[in-house]
């Protein structure tokens, strides 16, 4: 399944990321469970194929979009002067 490995990196990545700070990496690991427990209990639940693969479509999105914010705002946290 492609969405376990993007949060399983995504996760990892921010794993590593606690290191700098610790507010962005714990709600990107929490956003990412929570998108990637959706998308089982979706691809479990939800019977037709089409609406099925429609919600799939949407969360894996999300899921790569909080994966591409989080090191942005990461750097962002890390250039700002203190």
């Amino acid at each position: 399944m492609p969405a376990a490995l993007l949060a399983a990196i995504t996760i990892g990545l921010m794993i590593i990321a606690l290191d700098l700070q610790t507010a962005v990496p714990v709600a990107g690991i929490v956003i990412v469970s929570t998108l990637l427990t959706a998308m089982v209990v979706v691809a479990l639940v939800v019977e037709p194929t089409r609406r099925r693969n429609i919600v799939s479509a949407w969360l894996m999105s999300t899921m790569g979009l909080v994966a591409l914010t989080l090191p942005v705002l990461l750097l962002i946290g890390q250039a700002r002067p203190s």
